[in-house]
């Protein structure tokens, strides 16, 4: 079989015999354990993305894995469980980094002498408060998301 063939059927979403999907499978873990992760780019075939698509067609078609590529799994695993953890902490740091950006702002605004809480806000300083609001809410669920989703994976 032509493993050409065979990825551009998946990716046409064909249906694939039990012997294609198994081909796909080995295909897709020598490429990822040879290049040491997967690749990141929209139109690329070796993704996360499409190798739990493969593990998926075949448990849903009831497919057996062969045993000799259980070994390799894990190792596929283990390079998941690595690109995760490093998202989760891009997440977690972008959250801090965007809760500094709004608490840098904040004093800014209290330290601006033309900044009057006594009088009526203008246009531009509603504004400016609801961007440091949103600034830091949204830094909130970027470090809490990254914090939780890095203990899941431990």
């Amino acid at each position: 079989m032509n493993i050409e063939i065979t990825k551009e059927k998946f990716l046409n979403n064909e249906n694939l015999s039990p012997e294609e999907l198994l081909l796909i499978l080995k295909d897709s873990i020598e490429t990822v354990l040879k290049k040491g992760k997967f690749e990141n780019k929209i139109n690329a075939f070796y993704t996360k993305h499409n190798y739990t698509l493969i593990l998926k067609a075949l448990s849903e078609n009831q497919i057996e894995i062969p045993s000799h590529l259980n070994f390799k799994m894990e190792n596929i695993e283990r390079l998941i469980k690595i690109e995760y953890k490093k998202d989760f902490k891009v997440m977690r740091n972008l959250g801090g980094a965007l809760i500094v950006i709004g608490l840098v702002f904040t004093i800014l605004i209290i330290k601006d002498p033309y900044f009057n809480t006594n009088y009526r806000l203008t246009h531009s300083e509603k504004r400016m408060i609801q961007f440091i609001v949103i600034t830091i809410l949204a830094g909130f669920v970027f470090l809490f998301r990254g914090i939780i989703k890095l203990k899941s994976l431990k």
